[in-house]
């Protein structure tokens, strides 16, 4: 089988005016085509430069220095690729309720800091999973847990400074 190992089918409900507005062009189709293409950058994003890099410090025991040009053993390459499939079954489930709901927002920003929010807490679940259920060196559990979890939220701040901002922001005086 191929990458995808086969065929998938998924039934969407789309809503009157999405339907309209999917099917009768124009602006608002154009606005909808780029919001779509800029959740699914996003999802891959957090999968790519925050999850993934965090659930390779997690399993390698939360090494000193990130290994960049360093082979991964295949055992910690399938975990983490069950832990990206997880996630990326995680968000499929929200991610056309979010698109169609952009129709109806009046700041493309706040849309997107909706569907970066709902990322930002699916992967957390799964890294938080990925704690739980992974295996783990026995000597170094507790600094591979916080090195992943700081090497998650210092990726996620790196990558979507919108959040760095949302942290800030809530904090008092």
């Amino acid at each position: 089988m191929g990458k995808t190992d086969g065929f998938y089918e998924r039934e969407l409900r789309i809503p009157g005016k999405a339907s309209f507005v999917l099917f009768s062009g124009g602006k608002k189709r154009d606005q909808l085509a780029a919001a779509s293409e800029e959740g699914l950058n996003d999802s891959h994003k957090i999968q790519r430069s925050v999850l993934r890099p965090a659930l390779f410090s997690l399993l390698e025991g939360g090494p000193q220095q990130q290994s960049k040009g360093k082979k991964h053993r295949r055992e910690i390459e399938g975990w983490v690729e069950q832990s990206a499939r997880d996630f990326t079954e995680a968000w499929t489930h929200d991610y056309f309720d979010w698109l169609w709901r952009t129709l109806e927002h009046e700041d493309e920003e706040q849309a997107r800091i909706e569907w970066l929010t709902t990322l930002k807490e699916k992967a957390l679940a799964v890294l938080e999973n990925a704690i739980t259920r992974l295996p783990k060196r026995q000597s170094r559990r507790y600094r591979a847990q916080v090195k992943a979890r700081g090497l998650f939220f210092g990726s996620l701040y790196k990558q979507f400074p919108e959040f760095k901002e949302q942290r800030y922001a809530k904090q008092p005086a």
